[in-house]
Protein backbone atom coordinates (compact mmCIF):
# COMPACT_ATOMS: atom_id res chain seq x y z
CA UNK A 1 0.00 0.00 0.00
CA UNK A 2 2.72 2.46 0.91
CA UNK A 3 4.81 1.88 -2.22
CA UNK A 4 3.32 4.82 -4.13
CA UNK A 5 0.23 7.00 -4.42
CA UNK A 6 -3.00 5.65 -2.91
CA UNK A 7 -4.43 2.94 -5.17
CA UNK A 8 -7.91 2.63 -6.61
CA UNK A 9 -10.11 -0.37 -5.87
CA UNK A 10 -12.17 -1.94 -8.64
CA UNK A 11 -14.72 -4.59 -7.70
CA UNK A 12 -17.82 -5.83 -9.51
CA UNK A 13 -19.21 -7.33 -6.29
CA UNK A 14 -18.67 -10.71 -4.70
CA UNK A 15 -21.12 -12.63 -6.90
CA UNK A 16 -20.23 -11.16 -10.30
CA UNK A 17 -18.57 -13.82 -12.42
CA UNK A 18 -19.02 -12.61 -16.00
CA UNK A 19 -17.74 -9.03 -16.02
CA UNK A 20 -14.63 -9.47 -18.18
CA UNK A 21 -15.35 -6.16 -19.90
CA UNK A 22 -15.48 -4.32 -16.55
CA UNK A 23 -11.98 -5.49 -15.68
CA UNK A 24 -10.59 -5.00 -19.20
CA UNK A 25 -11.81 -1.38 -19.29
CA UNK A 26 -10.72 -0.79 -15.67
CA UNK A 27 -7.18 -1.92 -16.45
CA UNK A 28 -7.26 0.28 -19.56
CA UNK A 29 -8.30 3.27 -17.45
CA UNK A 30 -5.43 2.59 -15.04
CA UNK A 31 -2.98 2.49 -17.95
CA UNK A 32 -4.36 5.74 -19.41
CA UNK A 33 -4.39 7.53 -16.06
CA UNK A 34 -1.22 6.01 -14.62
CA UNK A 35 -3.13 4.72 -11.57
CA UNK A 36 -2.16 2.01 -9.12
CA UNK A 37 -5.07 -0.36 -8.63
CA UNK A 38 -6.35 -3.37 -6.76
CA UNK A 39 -8.86 -5.54 -8.60
CA UNK A 40 -11.08 -7.52 -6.22
CA UNK A 41 -12.95 -10.57 -7.50
CA UNK A 42 -13.75 -14.12 -6.49
CA UNK A 43 -13.53 -15.10 -10.15
CA UNK A 44 -9.96 -14.55 -11.39
CA UNK A 45 -10.90 -15.82 -14.88
CA UNK A 46 -12.66 -12.55 -15.72
CA UNK A 47 -9.47 -10.49 -15.19
CA UNK A 48 -7.12 -9.96 -18.16
CA UNK A 49 -4.18 -12.40 -18.03
CA UNK A 50 -1.59 -9.73 -18.64
CA UNK A 51 -1.62 -6.86 -16.14
CA UNK A 52 0.63 -3.84 -15.79
CA UNK A 53 2.91 -3.82 -12.73
CA UNK A 54 0.77 -1.16 -11.04
CA UNK A 55 -2.36 -3.38 -11.05
CA UNK A 56 -2.80 -6.36 -8.69
CA UNK A 57 -5.63 -8.89 -8.24
CA UNK A 58 -7.10 -10.01 -4.91
CA UNK A 59 -9.88 -12.44 -4.09
CA UNK A 60 -10.57 -10.55 -0.86
CA UNK A 61 -9.60 -7.32 0.86
CA UNK A 62 -10.76 -6.12 4.29
CA UNK A 63 -12.46 -2.95 3.06
CA UNK A 64 -12.78 -1.44 6.52
CA UNK A 65 -8.98 -1.40 6.77
CA UNK A 66 -8.04 -0.77 3.12
CA UNK A 67 -10.57 1.83 1.94
CA UNK A 68 -9.30 4.72 4.11
CA UNK A 69 -5.96 4.35 2.32
CA UNK A 70 -7.39 4.37 -1.24
CA UNK A 71 -7.99 7.20 -3.68
CA UNK A 72 -11.22 5.89 -5.23
CA UNK A 73 -13.64 2.95 -5.07
CA UNK A 74 -15.16 1.69 -8.33
CA UNK A 75 -18.01 -0.73 -7.66
CA UNK A 76 -21.67 -1.50 -8.52
CA UNK A 77 -23.24 0.52 -5.71
CA UNK A 78 -24.40 -2.15 -3.27
CA UNK A 79 -25.48 -0.75 0.07
CA UNK A 80 -22.88 -2.56 2.20
CA UNK A 81 -19.88 -1.44 0.18
CA UNK A 82 -21.42 2.01 -0.15
CA UNK A 83 -21.63 2.33 3.64
CA UNK A 84 -18.01 1.25 4.04
CA UNK A 85 -16.88 3.69 1.38
CA UNK A 86 -18.76 6.60 2.95
CA UNK A 87 -17.40 5.69 6.37
CA UNK A 88 -13.86 5.65 4.96
CA UNK A 89 -14.31 8.93 3.08
CA UNK A 90 -13.18 7.42 -0.22
CA UNK A 91 -14.89 8.91 -3.29
CA UNK A 92 -16.76 6.38 -5.44
CA UNK A 93 -17.35 5.82 -9.10
CA UNK A 94 -20.43 3.62 -9.18
CA UNK A 95 -21.25 1.25 -12.05
CA UNK A 96 -24.85 0.23 -11.18
CA UNK A 97 -26.26 -3.01 -12.54
CA UNK A 98 -29.50 -3.96 -10.75
CA UNK A 99 -31.65 -3.88 -7.62
CA UNK A 100 -30.94 -0.86 -5.38
CA UNK A 101 -27.71 0.05 -7.17
CA UNK A 102 -29.08 2.66 -9.65
CA UNK A 103 -30.92 4.44 -6.84
CA UNK A 104 -27.84 4.32 -4.60
CA UNK A 105 -25.72 5.73 -7.44
CA UNK A 106 -28.14 8.59 -7.99
CA UNK A 107 -28.14 9.43 -4.27
CA UNK A 108 -24.32 9.41 -4.08
CA UNK A 109 -24.15 11.82 -7.01
CA UNK A 110 -26.91 14.05 -5.59
CA UNK A 111 -25.10 14.23 -2.24
CA UNK A 112 -21.91 15.31 -4.04
CA UNK A 113 -20.02 12.25 -2.81
CA UNK A 114 -19.11 10.72 -6.18
CA UNK A 115 -20.10 9.89 -9.74
CA UNK A 116 -21.72 7.03 -11.61
CA UNK A 117 -21.62 5.54 -15.08
CA UNK A 118 -23.92 2.90 -16.53
CA UNK A 119 -22.25 -0.37 -17.59
CA UNK A 120 -22.96 0.12 -21.29
CA UNK A 121 -20.87 3.34 -21.23
CA UNK A 122 -18.05 1.91 -19.10
CA UNK A 123 -15.10 2.40 -21.47
CA UNK A 124 -11.51 3.13 -20.47
CA UNK A 125 -11.42 6.73 -21.78
CA UNK A 126 -14.74 7.67 -20.18
CA UNK A 127 -13.74 5.99 -16.92
CA UNK A 128 -10.41 7.85 -16.92
CA UNK A 129 -12.25 11.16 -17.31
CA UNK A 130 -14.68 10.35 -14.49
CA UNK A 131 -11.90 9.13 -12.19
CA UNK A 132 -10.08 12.41 -12.72
CA UNK A 133 -13.26 14.30 -11.85
CA UNK A 134 -14.07 12.22 -8.75
CA UNK A 135 -10.54 12.16 -7.33
CA UNK A 136 -9.74 15.76 -8.25
CA UNK A 137 -12.89 17.41 -6.97
CA UNK A 138 -12.36 19.47 -3.80
CA UNK A 139 -16.15 19.44 -3.28
CA UNK A 140 -16.29 15.63 -3.40
CA UNK A 141 -13.44 15.40 -0.90
CA UNK A 142 -15.06 18.03 1.35
CA UNK A 143 -18.50 16.35 1.28
CA UNK A 144 -16.88 12.96 1.81
CA UNK A 145 -14.92 14.21 4.82
CA UNK A 146 -18.12 15.39 6.50
CA UNK A 147 -19.52 11.83 6.41
CA UNK A 148 -16.42 9.91 7.59
CA UNK A 149 -17.40 7.69 10.48
CA UNK A 150 -21.05 8.75 10.28
CA UNK A 151 -22.38 5.27 9.62
CA UNK A 152 -21.99 3.64 12.99
CA UNK A 153 -23.86 0.32 13.07
CA UNK A 154 -23.73 0.04 16.87
CA UNK A 155 -25.28 3.50 17.22
CA UNK A 156 -27.95 2.56 14.64
CA UNK A 157 -28.90 -0.58 16.58
CA UNK A 158 -29.02 1.42 19.82
CA UNK A 159 -31.27 4.03 18.18
CA UNK A 160 -33.59 1.36 16.76
CA UNK A 161 -33.88 -0.31 20.17
CA UNK A 162 -34.67 3.02 21.81
CA UNK A 163 -37.38 3.73 19.24
CA UNK A 164 -38.97 0.31 19.76
CA UNK A 165 -38.81 0.69 23.52
CA UNK A 166 -40.34 4.15 23.15
CA UNK A 167 -43.37 2.57 21.48
CA UNK A 168 -43.98 0.52 24.61
CA UNK A 169 -44.02 3.67 26.73
CA UNK A 170 -46.39 5.53 24.40
CA UNK A 171 -48.60 2.52 23.81
CA UNK A 172 -48.76 0.19 26.80
CA UNK A 173 -51.12 -2.12 24.90
CA UNK A 174 -48.54 -3.03 22.26
CA UNK A 175 -47.66 -6.08 24.38
CA UNK A 176 -51.27 -7.28 24.11
CA UNK A 177 -51.36 -6.83 20.34
CA UNK A 178 -48.15 -8.82 19.87
CA UNK A 179 -48.62 -11.56 22.49
CA UNK A 180 -52.33 -11.64 23.25
CA UNK A 181 -51.63 -11.07 26.95
CA UNK A 182 -52.68 -7.87 28.65
CA UNK A 183 -49.91 -6.11 30.55
CA UNK A 184 -50.43 -4.08 33.71
CA UNK A 185 -49.78 -0.92 31.65
CA UNK A 186 -52.45 -1.90 29.13
CA UNK A 187 -55.07 -2.46 31.84
CA UNK A 188 -54.28 0.94 33.39
CA UNK A 189 -54.35 2.59 29.95
CA UNK A 190 -57.75 1.07 29.16
CA UNK A 191 -59.19 2.23 32.54
CA UNK A 192 -57.92 5.76 32.01
CA UNK A 193 -59.33 5.96 28.48
CA UNK A 194 -62.77 5.58 29.50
Amino acid sequence: MGAGPPPLIFTPGSGAATLNQFFRESVGACELGGHRAMLVTNFRGQVPRSLPDNVKVFSYLPFSKILPRCSCLVYPGGIGTMAQGINAGVPPLIVPHAHDQPDNAFRIKRLGLGEFIYPEFYKARQVTRLLRRVMGSPATRRYGATHVGSLNSEAAVERACNLVEGLQVRDPCIHFRTTGQRSQGCRIHERNKG
